[in-house]
């Protein structure tokens, strides 16, 4: 059980006077009045937040008393530089589906042409997958989610593009452990099985976040602090494979956008990706989701503009990884972005 956590709610303005503001969720009323003070349910009880002004050393000791306590000095230092950073190059990971009911079709990868135009890009991360994760999907066998994978592992060519396996089976990420560097699971790693999987053969991890399933997550979308909640799972989650013997520099966060949010959480999540800068690297998947067309009208061909707008926005708010359908175009932006922030 998580009893404190906490994460940034702004970034360094000043390097002369380098402090940022948190929120730090504890047992303890942050006020005397309890209707006024921000809380979260646990269980049978609240957590309770209030903002605090912390400076990297203050950071290292609210850390320690949290389930992040072995790697407190590591990560002050990880998230204040992320709090000072003006602009951080993310990693592109290109988008694999080998399924026929993914949401954008044009990421339904089925013929070697197709694949090769992906590795043309260069990537820097290939993260394919066998089974559709839309907002109502089915489960799909494990065996027939292997069966599809099997074209794209036949396929690869020698390149030093990193591999990852977006799937939420330990028996296919088994099947393939000597072709991946990273395990993408939709699920967290709830699974002790996958967990053992990525310890002994040392690989990334990607715990996103999410409630329910794809069947049911979008009837689980209500919570009292939606940034919080999600910052107090990673702290309970990542603690937990911590404590496992999965090493820090091996785990990666994903708040899920589209996973079990409303249109205006996503937003949310987007806007506050700053506050997700908790100690491991952070990645962020919007490329092309409904969210963006519930706010501009475009339907899902239509969104590479509303993506290339948040891919930016991410990379200034120190995003280490961006899961993005358009490999060039997303990059091209940043190039951009970059030389104009020089």
């Amino acid at each position: 059980m998580v009893e404190q956590f906490l994460f940034p709610v702004s970034k360094v303005k000043d390097s002369k006077d380098p402090y940022a503001r948190f929120k730090i969720f504890n047992e303890e009323r942050a006020e005397t009045n309890e209707k006024s003070a921000s809380k979260i349910r646990i269980g049978k009880g609240y957590l309770y937040g209030h903002e605090k002004k912390l400076y990297r050393e203050d950071l290292e000791r609210e850390l320690i008393q949290s389930k992040f306590h072995n790697f407190s000095r590591d990560f002050s230092f990880k998230i204040f530089k992320k709090l000072t950073d003006r602009f951080n190059f993310p990693k592109l990971m290109g988008i694999v589906n080998i399924t026929p009911d993914s949401f954008y079709p044009e990421s339904r990868f089925t013929k070697l042409d197709e694949l090769n135009r992906l590795y043309l890009c260069k990537p820097d991360i290939i993260d394919a997958g066998g089974e559709s994760t839309r907002p109502g999907a089915e489960p799909v066998n494990p065996k027939d989610e292997q069966s599809r994978l099997k074209f794209f592992f036949d396929n690869l060519p020698e390149n030093d593009i990193e591999i990852s396996l977006d799937t939420r089976n330990p028996s296919t990420a088994t099947m393939f452990s000597q072709k991946i560097d990273y395990i993408n699971d939709i699920s967290g790693f709830s699974s002790s099985k996958m967990m053992d999987i990525a310890r002994t053969g040392k690989k990334k991890c990607i715990v996103m976040h999410m409630r329910g399933t794809p069947e049911t997550m979008n009837s689980l979308v209500d919570y009292d602090d939606l940034i919080a909640e999600i910052n107090m799972f990673f702290f309970e989650r990542v603690g937990s494979m911590l404590d496992y013997g999965i090493k820090p520099d091996r785990i990666i966060i994903d708040p899920g956008v589209g996973f079990s949010k409303t249109s205006e959480g996503n937003m949310s999540l987007t806007a506050n990706a700053i506050s997700f800068s908790i100690g491991p690297e952070v990645l962020f998947g919007t490329s092309r989701k409904s969210f963006i067309g519930k706010l501009t009208g475009s339907n899902v061909q239509e969104r590479l503009p509303e993506t290339i707008a948040t891919s930016l926005h991410l990379a200034m708010n120190s995003v280490d990884i961006l899961r993005v359908h358009d490999v060039n175009e997303n990059r091209n932006a940043l190039i951009m972005l970059q030389q104009l922030l020089l």
